[in-house]
C-alpha cells in the first residue's frame, strides 16, 4: 500500500478532454509482490548511475514513476495531456508510451490492483462574468465647470472565461501500460491532497474542504464517489496493507481516524506525542501492524536526540509504549528507517527518518520537474530536459 500527500498541484485552464480509446483486455491476475520501501540499507549507501534512459518527448509539467514491485510505470507532460510508458524493476523502458486523453497536470501516480492508478486533477475554462470597469461617455449627462462634458467610468461585470471548478481524474493502468478504464468527478474548488489504501481495495483521497473521495472498481472499471469527511490541521495517511485510513487532529494530538467505513474519534492520555511538533507532518509515522493495528512514530525533540515515541491505536484507545532512546536502537516494528528522496536544485538528497541527512545531495545535473520513486533495486529520478521525459536509475546500497 502507498500512502500519499500531495505536494504543489497545477490547476490550469485547460479545454475539454477527448474521449479515452476503448479499453485494452485485461490481463491475467499475477500474483502480488511486495511492494517495494527504500530502507536505509538498500537506498542509503553511495549512488551508481545504471543508466540515463530517454522516455519521450515532454512539455513543462510534473513527472513521476510508481513500482509495484515488479515493474514500475513513469508518467511526464506532453502538451496538454499525459504521456506514460512501463518500465523494468531497473528504472529502464520497458514497453511503448502511451497517452492518457486527460488534459490536467497529475496529481499522483500509484501501484493499484493489477496495475498502476494515474490521478489528475484540474480547472477547464467556462465563461463567466468577471468584475472590471464600465466607462460612461456622458457622464450620466452630467457636465462639469463651464459646461465641459464629463466621462465617468463605474464597476460593473462583464463576459469573461474564468477558471471552473476543479475536476478529478482516476485513470487505471496495465502493467503494460495499456489504460484500462477512466472516471472523472467534478470536486469544487479544493483538490485532492492525499492518498490512502490497501494494494488492491478501495482507495481514499482527501481534500483540504473535508471531501472524502472512495475510489474502488466496478465491473472491471474504475468508479469515484465523494463525500463529507472531518478534517484537521493534522493529516497523516496510514500506510501497510488496511483500510485506507487517515489520522486527523491538531498540534495538540489524534482527534479521530477518518476511514471510509466513517469517522470514530481517538482517546489518549496526556503523554502521548509528547515531544513532538504534530503539525510537522514528517515528525509522524503510522502504519498497519502485523495484527492489523494502526502505530504511531514520532521523533521526540524535546526529549533527546535519538528519541522516537511509539503508540498503538487499539480501538478507540491510543496507547503509549516503550520509546526508543538509544541511537543504535532498530525501530519497532512495523517502522523502518525508510529514506525520503526528493531533488532539489539539480541534487538528490536523501534522508532517512531516524538518522536525518545521508550525505551532502548527489548532482544530477541540469533537470526540471524531477521526482524519485523506488523500484525496490534502484532510485529511479524522472525529469525533463530539453523538451525530453528522462528516467535515470541509481543503485545506492549501503555497504
Amino acid at each position: 500500500m502507498r500512502a500519499l500527500l500531495l505536494g504543489s498541484l497545477l490547476l490550469g485552464c485547460t479545454p475539454a478532454a477527448p474521449s479515452l480509446p476503448g479499453p485494452a483486455p485485461t490481463p491475467p491476475v499475477v500474483p502480488d509482490a511486495p511492494l517495494p520501501e527504500p530502507t536505509l540499507l538498500a537506498a542509503g549507501g553511495p549512488c551508481r548511475v545504471l543508466h540515463d534512459s530517454p522516455l519521450g518527448a515532454a512539455t513543462a509539467g510534473p513527472t513521476a514513476s510508481a513500482f509495484d514491485g515488479r515493474s514500475g510505470l513513469a508518467a511526464w507532460a506532453q502538451e496538454a495531456t499525459i504521456a506514460i510508458r512501463p518500465m523494468t524493476s531497473e528504472g529502464r523502458p520497458g514497453g511503448p508510451a502511451q497517452r492518457l486523453a486527460v488534459p490536467y497536470p497529475m496529481a499522483v501516480i500509484a501501484p493499484w490492483e493489477a496495475g498502476f492508478l494515474v490521478v489528475a486533477q484540474g480547472r477547464r475554462s467556462e465563461p463567466g462574468r468577471c468584475p472590471a470597469r464600465c466607462v460612461d461617455a456622458t457622464c450620466g449627462g452630467w457636465r462639469g465647470p463651464g459646461g465641459a462634458p464629463q466621462v465617468c467610468s463605474y464597476a460593473c461585470d462583464r463576459p469573461c472565461m474564468r477558471p471552473g471548478p476543479v475536476h478529478l481524474v482516476a485513470i487505471q493502468v496495465a502493467r503494460d501500460g495499456h489504460p484500462l478504464s477512466q472516471s472523472e468527478i467534478v470536486l469544487g474548488d479544493h483538490p485532492v491532497i492525499a492518498l490512502a489504501g490497501p494494494r488492491r481495495g478501495p482507495l481514499a483521497m482527501v481534500t483540504a474542504h473535508g471531501q472524502l473521495v472512495e475510489l474502488t472498481t466496478r465491473a472491471g472499471a474504475v468508479a469515484l464517489r465523494v463525500r463529507e469527511a472531518p478534517l484537521g490541521e493534522v493529516l497523516l495517511p496510514v500506510r501497510g496493507e488496511g483500510p485506507a485510513a487517515f489520522l486527523v487532529g491538531n498540534q495538540r494530538g489524534i482527534d479521530a481516524v477518518v476511514t471510509l467505513a466513517g469517522t470514530r474519534p481517538v482517546t489518549s492520555d496526556d503523554g502521548v506525542l509528547a515531544g513532538v511538533n504534530i503539525l510537522r507532518s514528517g515528525e509522524l509515522d503510522a502504519r498497519y501492524d502485523a495484527a492489523g493495528a494502526i502505530a504511531i512514530a514520532w521523533r521526540g525533540w524535546l526529549l533527546g536526540p535519538h528519541h522516537i515515541g511509539y503508540a498503538t491505536l487499539a480501538g478507540d484507545d491510543l496507547q503509549s509504549m516503550e520509546p526508543r532512546t538509544d541511537r543504535d536502537d532498530p525501530p519497532r516494528p512495523p517502522f523502518t528507517d525508510d529514506v525520503r528522496a526528493r531533488v532539489v536544485d539539480g541534487k538528490l538528497h536523501r534522508d532517512g527518518w531516524l538518522h536525518g541527512a545521508i550525505d551532502e545531495g548527489v548532482d544530477l545535473g541540469p533537470s526540471s520537474d524531477a521526482a524519485v520513486g523506488w523500484s525496490g533495486e534502484v532510485l529511479a529520478v524522472t525529469y525533463r530536459r530539453d523538451g525530453v521525459a528522462r528516467v535515470r536509475g541509481l543503485r545506492c546500497p549501503r555497504e
